[in-house]
């Protein structure tokens, strides 16, 4: 054989490639999701509760506003991804608030958080957007 024909080197399989990763991330959501509960079955105390989410840049111009309404037989998701300019990366977890709030049995209460993703892997710098939430729960008499 000539000298000038060369093996191809296969390489080894070192992990998942990045469309498996993807599938694998969307698995995992919808995991969260089916094992988040219903929230009759978490909260049975809670009639209905009303989540509104602010989100507002670092130099505070609203990005966007949501409200979500949870009643008895919806799915228990208090996860929000980020709008910021980390590209949806990062997330804010209300899941502790709300618990908190239901646990004392409060009717109104408010919450900020502030995205630290960074901007791109590497980054030193961080998203910076904030999130400003009203919670209001109304409970079964």
């Amino acid at each position: 054989m000539a000298t000038f024909f060369k093996r191809k080197r296969r390489r080894t399989h070192t992990g998942p490639n990045k469309n498996e990763k993807k599938v694998l991330r969307g698995q995992e959501a919808d995991r969260l999701v089916r094992t988040a509960g219903l929230m009759k079955d978490r909260f049975p105390s809670v009639q209905r509760l009303t989540v509104q989410l602010d989100f507002v840049t670092p130099q505070q111009h609203l990005l966007d506003r949501q409200t979500r309404v949870f009643n008895p037989t919806d799915v228990c998701d208090f996860s929000v991804s980020c709008p910021g300019r980390c590209g949806g990366q990062g997330a804010f977890d209300l899941e502790a608030k709300i618990k908190s709030v239901i646990d004392s049995r409060q009717a109104r209460a408010e919450g900020s958080g502030t995205c630290a993703e960074a901007l791109y892997p590497g980054s030193p710098e961080v998203c910076g957007s904030q999130l400003r939430c009203k919670i209001e729960a109304t409970y079964s008499s």
